[in-house]
């Protein structure tokens, strides 16, 4: 499922609500709960799976009511669990209608999307204690909510977008802010060929790529475009047009690009890495499957098959490791070394003692 912006971005992390399949773990993997209390405890609500920390120590996931901070009917709170220590951590400022949330690599910047009526996009410094609104000084025109998209590895860049509840262009407005600068690139500006969807940074935030729906095929096709902010040039990454793509990943150095793609008319399912630089494009997995997500390199690539069973494939070795079946999860979901993934599951003999009848948020840690 293609994630779209703005409100539909909350639909997409309510989509997560959705009984999921019970989900078994590989043999001997060791697997642990993220969504409970630094004592344990076990959380009652429904929870969303996010993303997980570049460097595998800290896993983002949502919540409702009630649960640790989170009081008032109809909020989604955002947490960070430690997972070396345990210690669950409340963001602040998560509450009606969170979404997005995203991690630099050591989690000391984290952004999200929240409002009461009309989403906007923040940026949480855990190291100051200060939130700041992402904002332009002088946005292009009247734009009531917007959405946090992605923030670069070293913590100093986020992109985010803004737009209007008026179809169908909803978010048509992409920017880069640099967080120690204050200044934003704009990247996008309206009218644009279509619809914003996916937005990814590379780590050191100079090249960003973005997603398009656009008029084509038997609906709107999809297309990714890449671009460096340095020098401007901007490539399309499915120039060999593979039918409907959507952004799956970008490498750490901005060079390759995982695509989720569906061919035309025969609507083939199928993963492609392409190579930016060299030119090259690789088909991963076999046909069916579906990109969700890949580490820093673009080496370790989630992919899931039509019965929601993840599986990492090593790009370099063509190996595949089993992650869980009947499970879930988010771009961001793989830890930059591939060690470390992040899942969505209604099982409940995942881990010891799970017994609160909901959907849990996990962390699979596997082996070199």
């Amino acid at each position: 499922m293609r994630r779209l912006l703005h409100g539909a971005a909350l639909g997409a992390a309510l989509a997560l609500t959705a009984v999921v399949p019970t989900a078994t773990a590989a043999p001997g993997a060791r697997v642990v709960r993220v969504d409970t209390g630094t004592d344990g405890s076990q959380f009652s609500a429904y929870v969303y799976g996010g993303p997980i920390s570049g460097d595998g120590r800290y896993a983002a996931f949502l919540a409702t009511d009630p649960a640790p901070g989170c009081q008032a009917s109809g909020f989604h709170c955002g947490y960070l669990k430690d997972l070396r220590t345990g210690e669950l951590i409340r963001i602040p400022g998560t509450y009606y209608y969170t979404a997005n949330i995203l991690t630099s690599a050591d989690a000391r910047i984290v952004a999200y999307s929240s409002g009461n009526r009309f989403t906007k996009p923040y940026v949480y410094d855990r190291r100051t204690g200060t939130t700041r609104l992402l904002w332009p000084a002088d946005p292009p025109d009247s734009y009531e909510l917007g959405t946090a998209q992605a923030v670069s590895a070293d913590g100093r860049y986020v992109a985010y977008t803004l737009g209007n509840r008026t179809p169908p262009a909803y978010e048509s407005v992409l920017y880069v802010r640099d967080l120690v600068t204050g200044a934003d690139t704009q990247v996008l500006s309206p009218p644009i060929a279509g619809q914003l969807t996916d937005v990814q940074l590379s780590a050191d935030g100079r090249t960003v790529a973005y997603g398009l729906l656009v008029p084509g095929g038997f609906d709107r096709a999809g297309q990714v475009w890449v671009r460096n902010l340095d020098t401007g040039e901007t490539l399309r990454a499915d120039a060999d047009a593979y039918g409907d793509s959507s952004l799956a990943g970008l490498s750490a150095d901005g060079r390759r690009v995982v695509l989720d793609c569906r061919s035309y008319p025969d609507d083939v399912a199928s993963v492609r890495l392409v190579d930016l630089r060299a030119g090259h494009v690789r088909k991963l997995g076999p046909d069916g499957a579906r990109a969700v997500a890949a580490d820093g390199g673009a080496r370790h690539v989630l992919l899931s098959d039509d019965t929601q069973a993840l599986s990492l494939l090593d790009v370099h070795t063509g190996r595949s490791r089993p992650v869980a079946s009947g499970a879930l999860a988010v771009t961001g979901a793989v830890s930059r070394d591939g060690r470390e993934v992040e899942f969505l599951s209604g099982a409940f003999d995942l881990v010891p003692d799970d017994t609160n009848g909901v959907d849990d948020v996990f962390v699979r840690f596997l082996r070199p």
